[in-house]
């Protein structure tokens, strides 16, 4: 090397080693083109490539620079490094072992080799070689906590515990430790030094994977220990959000109690309820001032029976002062603001809060005023918009239009967006939705109706997901299954999108898909389009058609969706049948199905419902949901109160009043695949789950024996509580 490219390559490795990348590069680069075979250069740029994503230029400078010397260790640790980010394990391997034969010491190879065995699912092999790394370094923080999610992958959370305790004791701070801990813990059910660690983790890195584990060990312990700025983490964790924010509201609702003034309102309205005392200008000031409850407000449906009682209290209150003449609150911005998010949850759940016989009175007094007001071009006080549309949609307003042609506060705009927008919107999407098939069958005619009137679920935000391949996400999963290696260029059906809170979420994880979603109900899919045209959602097309007809469809499938769909149909099998045809040989396919199991309190519930004869309309479901919150705890009309579905008039419905509902178990699954030639993979479970199963059942290291995860489930009612959610793949 001649001494002008010596003194350049060594202000370029400062660079470097300082973090100047681009400063680094541009010199490798100079350095290159006066001596294209310069090893070093090569070396380090394909290091910088590599560091930046560009994983295939990496690869190509580091072949050059083994093409030009193949005795380098670092030059072979480096291009395994680039081929195990893309996935070519068996290539990345072979370049480690390159490394180490080369240099038997180099801890970083044995610790990448590990893990480039491990994502092949050769895990014991991985153990060895992170143990070989561990025998030359020692103190090495992140050999000691990727030997720890080894050991998990075995089963092994004894030594996988104390591999992450070795890792933290070497470096405190270690993010991947940290997680890796935190989700041992909430395995172990420890949620509280789960909810610990996730924070710690957070505070030192914030990225998505660590926002995400705050937010599940949060929903995991719902009533987290007083952490450094916990309510300003919630808040973010709800309006981002970090997942989906209706599991969340639990949490936030726990925190709220620790408010005296807020728990000590919540207490009397309780004791004396279903009476709703109208509220002191006092006590709703800690209501109005609260941040994390307008944040809830406006993110998700209440799944909190004392909050819930608390809002509707709240209601009648504004409703009160709304009427009152010259009220000199009507012009306050902080009670409008806090006005405007109580509606705007009021329309989410779908008006589903009770009303008393005084506020009915109220109510029509008010609407007579403001409609009066409107024709007339009369002031109206900003405050009664809201009150009104905490009532019924401002969509249903006589000559709604006249609204918008007048000035409104922010918070009354967004409330406008909600209930004029946006409705008008989903009603000019439906004419543009193609119908794929005809909806012939009685069945899946009733079941359309259903959703045409209550499309289900109800929901505004969901948790953003991180793009990944079809194989790379099955393999975090399931490390056993057959990949397509078809990359991101898959066809995807998802037979019964409902709203398509699920939807957004595939085609984010998928987003080189091309994503076919159907669905019976029009205002279904107008629902789930105006939410992923929001979302910048681009790979998805829509149509309508009912799975019993889909043999008209000339189309076939890398990847089937069906999740809470075939239930809905006289015979889930004959279903299962048409979408196993339309799936490419090697296809996989993700169902989710009611458990007989789970379902038996909604069983008894309904035999409630047609005992005493509710219908399933919004007046008749709201009285159904008083009556059933009078049941003492552990009845099952007291654990179907503590749904999630029950706390909106879609997905209450959805939950007790369906026209049409299968509930299956799992020796009936298990004939149904083998009638189909279908090959069950496992199940999509929370890992705390999984570690159970493992233990109770050490002989199925697959987790794929359903007679064993049927005694399971035997011993564990509520397991499949949510529905049976599986992975299958064709034959």
């Amino acid at each position: 090397m001649s001494a002008p490219h010596a003194d350049l390559f060594s202000a370029a490795l400062d660079h470097h080693q300082r973090g100047r990348l681009a400063q680094a590069e541009q010199i490798y680069r100079q350095i290159l083109a006066a001596d294209p075979n310069h090893v070093g250069s090569l070396n380090f740029l394909g290091v910088i490539e590599h560091q930046g994503g560009r994983h295939e230029s990496a690869i190509d400078l580091l072949r050059k620079a083994i093409a030009v010397n193949d005795q380098i260790p670092d030059c072979h640790n480096g291009m395994g490094e680039a081929l195990r980010a893309l996935r070519r394990h068996d290539e990345a391997v072979d370049h480690f072992n390159r490394a180490i034969a080369l240099d038997p010491t180099f801890t970083e190879a044995h610790n990448n080799r590990g893990s480039a065995l491990a994502a092949q699912g050769k895990v014991d092999e991985a153990v060895q070689s992170f143990r070989r790394a561990l025998e030359i370094e020692p103190r090495s923080a992140l050999v000691h906590s990727n030997l720890g999610k080894a050991q998990r992958a075995l089963g092994k959370p004894q030594q996988a515990t104390a591999s992450f305790r070795a890792a933290l004791a070497l470096a405190p701070d270690l993010p991947e430790a940290l997680q890796n801990l935190a989700l041992l813990r909430l395995a172990e059910g420890d949620g509280l030094e789960a909810v610990e660690l996730a924070h710690r983790a957070l505070t030192t890195s914030d990225t998505p994977e660590t926002r995400s584990l705050f937010a599940r060990t949060l929903v995991a312990l719902r009533d987290p220990p007083d952490l450094p700025d916990r309510d300003t983490l919630l808040i973010r964790a709800v309006s981002a959000p970090w997942a989906r924010p209706g599991e969340l509201v639990r949490v936030a609702a726990n925190v709220m109690r620790r408010d005296a003034a807020i728990s000590a309102l919540i207490d009397r309205i309780a004791a004396g309820w279903p009476s709703r005392p109208e509220l002191s200008a006092a006590e709703l000031e800690p209501l109005v001032r609260n941040q994390l409850l307008k944040t809830v407000l406006v993110s998700a449906q209440n799944w909190n029976v004392d909050l819930e009682r608390l809002l509707a209290t709240v209601r009648r209150t504004l409703l009160a002062r709304a009427l009152a003449p010259a009220a000199p609150d009507q012009a306050n911005a902080e009670l409008l603001d806090f006005a405007c998010a109580l509606a705007r949850q009021c329309f989410i759940n779908e008006y589903v809060f009770s009303t008393s016989g005084p506020e009915v009175e109220q109510l029509s007094v008010l609407w007579r005023q403001f409609v009066e007001a409107l024709h007339a071009s009369a002031p109206i006080a900003p405050l009664r918009m809201p009150v009104l549309a905490s009532y019924g949609p401002l969509h249903a307003v006589p000559d709604a239009d006249l609204l918008l042609e007048r000035a409104w506060p922010e918070p009354v705009s967004a409330l406008l967006k909600q209930q004029l927008h946006e409705p008008r919107a989903e009603q000019e999407d439906r004419r543009g939705i193609p119908r794929l098939t005809a909806i012939d069958d009685a069945v899946s005619q009733k079941v359309r109706d259903q959703y045409e009137e209550n499309p289900y679920p109800r929901w505004v935000k969901t948790a953003p997901t991180e793009p990944v391949g079809l194989d790379p996400y099955l393999a975090g999963l399931f490390p056993d299954f057959r990949p397509l290696e078809k990359g991101d260029d898959v066809d995807v059906l998802v037979a019964g999108c409902g709203t398509g809170q699920a939807l957004i979420e595939l085609a984010q994880r998928l987003p080189g898909a091309r994503i076919l979603a159907i669905d019976l109900s029009l205002a279904s899919l107008a629902y789930a389009r105006r939410q992923l045209e929001a979302a910048g959602i681009t790979n998805v097309e829509f149509g309508q058609a009912d799975i019993l007809a889909l043999g008209s469809l000339e189309r076939s499938f890398d990847l089937i969706e069906s999740g809470g769909v075939l239930h809905h149909l006289a015979d889930p099998g004959a279903g299962l049948q048409v979408l196993q045809a339309r799936l490419r040989p090697n296809g996989l396919m993700r169902l989710g199905l009611y458990s007989e199991i789970a379902r038996a309190n909604v069983v008894q519930v309904r035999a409630f419902i047609t005992e005493r004869g509710y219908r399933p309309t919004i007046d008749d479901i709201r009285r159904c949901r008083q009556d059933l919150l009078s049941f003492a705890p552990g009845t099952p009309q007291w654990h179907v109160t503590q749904t999630s579905d029950f706390f909106g008039i879609s997905e209450c419905r959805d939950l007790l009043f369906h026209v049409q509902e299968r509930h299956m178990t799992l020796p009936g699954i298990k004939a149904l695949l083998n009638a189909c030639g279908l090959n069950f993979i496992g199940f999509d479970l929370d890992s705390f789950v999984l570690e159970r199963y493992r233990k109770r059942f050490p002989g199925d290291a697959a987790m794929t024996d359903l007679d064993s995860w049927h005694a399971f489930e035997v011993e564990n009612p509520q397991t499949f509580s949510a529905m049976y959610r599986f992975w299958l793949q064709k034959g």
